[in-house]
């Protein structure tokens, strides 16, 4: 009869299972059930029993150590990786860019020398006469109340240059952390008015009258201009707050700031007597207040002799867009202070004196906030994998331990406990490997180590950008596939004799590697399987998940670099199911390294004053969708001349300069809330249509809801041409300043006729005006910048690729009432008469057999693309026609954003001020001349009679 083994029930506590008795207990319940006819003896002295509760009080040791706290668990060995940061901090992943007002004003607040910061949305109206019209922007006016202690500058120019450094950072730090579609209308500083207060006090003797009016006049101070707290971070944790409240919002380096103390701030209109004697009357020190007013807003402060106001005993009333700031300097001089009944002859203060009389609670001791993941848990590091052989538990009548068992075999006794000693082998094995893994847990739940995985990222990159592998490639590749992580470890057994004899050969191998190629196999599928789900827990902590791999089209690519990787010396058995899952593998440790960026700014817009367009040109949002998408390396430029993936985003309100407001039917039309991704159409995946579905998924799924997305996928050339008009705006909007006294971008009641930034530079309006026609239009850049002409301009441009008279006039034909007609149909005249007379140059020459001819093979062509498989000239005639009247078009464009880009003026110039003229055009833009091409050489005899050369590269 068959026995069925019960397996251990799991409704059982940790306090049970961790009591050797009872592991003892279900050992010999499970011995009984089925060896009951050969095994009767179940007493302790039996060695089987004994053998039982070794492995019983083991396993409870194994079992103590794994309820260990997490922090325990996790600590790395001081000894080895005291430096080494397993997970990210606090500040690293549970901050968020600016959301709400609150957080905007925040992030202001932040920096040094502003008390506090107005941010408000900016709202246009299309028509003026209708209040209906009104439009919601992403634009925000941006007042500042700079710190009093700012402005004791003596120097006007010295101010002034404070001011302008102060408010220049205001607009790096909006823009560097700025939502898409969100930008800034206006930045202006809020004027201050002073404000005087006439105060007769009385005091006691045993007061220090200079700390005591020290104390009054920051109190008073702190009542008519109030200034946000900030806290260190030993205030947040004493205040109880978990790490989600302490991080809410933007990450502040001058000190935490609550979001409800900044929505409590607001700057009042009228000031009361009543609030301001409430506060003061909180000083002990003080006897008696026995006289108190305001002096009026409207007379010279060093007059006092002026007839008072009844109200101004009570309330004063602050002018609108005012805010009220307590005059110190006057105040003091107005102050009369009685001690014990007789008058204080106060000491005369310089201007710098009287305001140290104000504590300045805007300066920051910062925020505190550690960066050690050591600050933020505390725990004593075990030695986890530590374990003594069961050999040595076990009675030493059993002389297991013996050094003599080292020795080779000379007696049936020693042969007897070495076969004893390899039987509890197997036991000791599978133990100390369990104990191995639980130090292998800090690695398995710690940030996987990004070096080996960076280098593989670059080597799918080359892949799915359809480049070669060279064999250097190929020998790295396999060298980080032997550095991937282990997932589960084997240790040796040690401090126990008689190794040697039992493992013969293998004991050397044994004792550096114990038996981890049998525990796990270098690049088998369990390492991988493992791997993968270390790595998708890791991120299931950020409450992301990964893509499905098989919408990623990656295998399509893999196979086939396939044969290329296989017949490699040194290779490891390979499958395309291997490959795809190393790739999946990196795609989700990428994911991991840089989550710290892709989710606090996930709806992050491009740092357009960043001064390196080439390493900057990506935002949070477009980052975010990249790495989801596997582009290990977004970012790469330019993508026209080669097959690299990656995507452009323009936010409407970047091209908002110059448009008009009501134009319903230009392209010229201010549009807000709208986003255009630019993806190039070749590359291998970018081709292929269930890859592109994926792509506009992944747009729609992580783009802000408000926010209306588009999609538009060019060609090289036009990508090309594209890339030099968006880099030409990009790298013109990093000098993009205002006037900060007076220029406001947006009117908020505009005439009909009114204009969106026109207080900008020429340039940013130029630029920003083509890529706006070119998204109401997206069918062709290049048709977008030849309308940028004027018909004589461009008629001269394309008279310059004519050989005769005859073409001249055959290009001009067709074309009638040129200064009335519309330039696009000019333009559409002009290529198709451009189209005729190349057509009838080839058509003029005779067949191939009769004509020398050179042609030009694609770049990394096969071998089956040669002349003999191509038609004669006359019938490809339409081919090289239109190849040829593109390639002059492209020219004339690429001279034109030449032009357009050249370096001017950004600002307007003011006498007594400097500005920059311009910038520096970005020379690995320039596209590699000619993408294509197609030349008729008739008339030169001593030369090849046509040729063609189109620049493509492989596409996979």
């Amino acid at each position: 009869m068959t026995q069925v083994i019960e397996p251990l029930t799991k409704n059982y506590s940790v306090a049970d299972i961790e009591q050797a008795e009872y592991l003892k207990n279900k050992g010999i319940a499970l011995i009984q059930k089925i060896c009951s006819q050969t095994w009767t003896d179940h007493n302790s002295s039996d060695p089987g029993i004994t053998i039982l509760e070794v492995l019983a009080f083991i396993i409870q040791e194994l079992s103590s150590r794994l309820a260990l706290p997490v922090e325990q668990l996790l600590l790395p060995n001081p000894e080895l990786s005291s430096e080494i940061q397993q997970f990210f901090l606090p500040q690293d992943v549970l901050p968020s860019n600016p959301v709400t007002l609150a957080d905007h004003r925040r992030s202001l607040i932040d920096i040094p020398g502003i008390k506090n910061a107005d941010v408000a949305p900016c709202s246009l109206l299309r028509d003026p006469n209708d209040p209906n019209s009104k439009i919601r922007t992403g634009l925000f006016d941006i007042r500042i109340d700079l710190d009093d202690h700012l402005l004791l500058e003596q120097d006007e120019v010295a101010l002034n240059a404070k001011k302008e450094a102060l408010l220049k950072q205001v607009q790096q730090v909006f823009v560097s952390q700025r939502n898409v579609n969100e930008d800034i209308a206006s930045i202006s500083i809020i004027p201050k008015q002073k404000l005087s207060i006439a105060m007769h006090v009385s005091i006691d003797k045993s007061v220090d009258p200079m700390l005591l009016i020290s104390k009054l006049f920051s109190q008073i101070n702190e009542s008519i201009a109030p200034a946000v707290t900030k806290y260190h971070y030993s205030d947040m944790v004493a205040q109880g707050l978990s790490g989600n409240e302490t991080f809410d919002g933007p990450l502040l380096y001058e000190g935490f700031i609550r979001a409800k103390d900044v929505e409590q701030l607001s700057l009042p209109a009228t000031l009361y007597a009543s609030d301001i004697l409430a506060n003061i009357n909180s000083l002990t020190d003080i006897n008696h207040v026995k006289s108190f007013h305001f002096l009026p807003l409207d007379v010279d402060s060093n007059n006092t002799d002026v007839e008072e106001e009844e109200s101004l005993y009570w309330r004063i009333d602050i002018p609108s867009g005012f805010i009220a700031s307590f005059d110190v300097i006057n105040s003091y001089s107005l102050l009369s202070l009685d001690i014990d009944g007789q008058a204080f002859q106060l000491p005369s203060l310089s201007q710098q004196q009287c305001m140290s009389l104000l504590t300045n609670d805007t300066i920051s001791q910062g925020s505190g906030i550690p960066n050690r993941m050591t600050a933020y848990i505390e725990g004593k590091y075990q030695q986890l994998q530590h374990y003594t052989s069961l050999q040595h538990d076990l009675p030493k009548l059993y002389r297991l331990t013996d050094k003599r068992l080292n020795d080779p075999v000379t007696d049936e006794e020693i042969a007897s406990i070495l076969q004893f000693k390899g039987y509890l082998s197997l036991f000791d094995q599978v133990l100390a490997d369990q104990f191995a893994q639980l130090e292998m847990l800090k690695t398995l739940l710690a940030l996987p180590d990004h070096h080996v995985f960076t280098r593989l990222a670059n080597t799918f990159s080359q892949m799915l950008a359809s480049e070669s592998l060279t064999p250097r490639d190929v020998t790295q590749f396999w060298q980080d596939i032997r550095s991937l992580p282990k997932t589960q470890i084997s240790q040796a057994v040690e401090g126990i004799s008689g190794m040697a004899p039992l493992l013969g050969d293998y004991f050397e191998q044994y004792r550096v590697h114990a038996f981890q190629e049998y525990a796990e196999p270098i690049f088998s599928q369990q390492q991988l399987d493992r791997l993968k789900r270390s790595v998708e827990h890791l991120l299931s902590r950020f409450s992301e998940t990964g893509l499905d791999v098989s919408l990623l089209k990656y295998q399509d690519v893999f196979n086939h670099y396939l044969p290329i990787i296989q017949k490699t010396k040194n290779a490891l058995s390979i499958d395309i199911k291997k490959l795809v899952a190393v790739k999946q593998i990196v795609d989700l440790v990428m994911l991991i390294n840089n989550y710290p960026t892709i989710s606090t700014f996930r709806t992050g817009g491009v740092n357009y004053l960043a001064k390196e367009p080439k390493h900057n040109h990506l935002g949070g949002l477009s980052q975010r969708i990249l790495r989801f998408l596997g582009v290990s390396t977004p970012g790469q430029i330019p993508l026209a001349v080669n097959n690299k993936e990656g995507i452009y985003l323009v936010e409407s309100e970047l091209i908002r300069f110059g448009a008009y407001l009501n134009a319903p039917d230009s392209m010229d039309q201010y549009q807000p809330n709208q986003l255009y991704f630019v993806a190039p159409a070749w590359p291998a995946r970018f081709a292929n249509a269930e890859f592109r579905s994926l792509l506009e998924q992944q747009i729609s799924c992580d783009s802000p809801v408000y926010q209306q997305s588009h999609i538009i996928y060019l060609c090289r050339e036009e990508m090309s041409l594209f890339e030099r008009l968006y880099y030409a705006w990009l790298n013109a909007l990093t000098q993009l300043t205002y006037d900060y006294e007076s220029i406001k971008n947006v009117d908020s009641n505009p005439s009909n006729d009114t204009q969106i930034g026109t207080e900008q530079s020429e340039l940013i309006i130029v630029l920003a005006t083509l890529l706006r026609q070119f998204f109401a239009k997206p069918e062709s850049v290049l048709n977008i910048i030849l309308q940028s002409f004027n018909y004589e301009n461009l008629r001269e441009k394309i008279t310059l690729w004519l050989r005769n008279e005859s073409e001249i006039n055959e290009l001009s034909k067709d074309i009638t009432d040129v200064a009335d007609a519309n330039i696009a149909d000019i333009i559409s005249v002009l290529r198709e008469n451009l189209y005729d007379i190349l057509y009838a140059r080839y058509q003029d020459l005779d067949a191939c057999e009769h004509t020398q001819g050179s042609f030009t093979r694609p770049n990394n062509a096969s071998s089956s693309n040669t002349i003999d498989d191509w038609q004669t000239l006359e019938e490809k005639s339409e081919f090289y026609a239109k190849n040829l009247s593109y390639q002059i078009l492209f020219t004339i464009c690429q001279q034109q954003l030449d032009i357009i880009a050249r370096p001017n003026a950004i600002r307007r110039g003011v006498i007594g001020s400097s500005f920059r003229v311009g910038y520096q055009p970005l020379q690995y833009l320039k596209p590699s001349y000619p993408i294509c091409s197609a030349e008729i050489n008739a008339q030169q005899p001593d030369s090849s009679a046509f040729s063609l050369g189109i620049k493509q590269p492989l596409v996979i």
